[in-house]
């Protein structure tokens, strides 16, 4: 497992997806993620601040890869697969 600096998505206007480029075993890959409205229902009794958002999402172009981020108080942290290879985020 190797855990990876995140910095700060962006939102594309023109798929509403939040986008972060992050550096993956020296290769430059675009992860695409939304809001997880899902996993925030899930929670629900859980949660009890806005200040905590769930995202899901997967690498663009990367068949059964998978991105799960969370934001709690403004730091992102999370989980990418990318179909073989599992990798924790953390905010530097």
């Amino acid at each position: 497992m190797q855990i990876l600096n995140l910095g700060q998505p962006t939102l594309n206007s023109d798929n509403n997806l939040f986008e972060m480029e992050i550096d993956l075993l020296g290769k430059t890959v675009l992860l695409q993620f939304s809001e997880s409205k899902k996993l925030l229902k899930q929670a629900a009794n859980a949660l009890k601040s806005k200040e905590y958002l769930l995202y899901s999402g997967h690498i663009q172009g990367v068949e059964k890869s998978w991105v799960r981020i969370s934001n709690i108080a403004g730091k992102y942290s999370g989980t990418i697969y990318d179909g073989s290879e599992l990798y924790m985020l953390d905010s530097a």
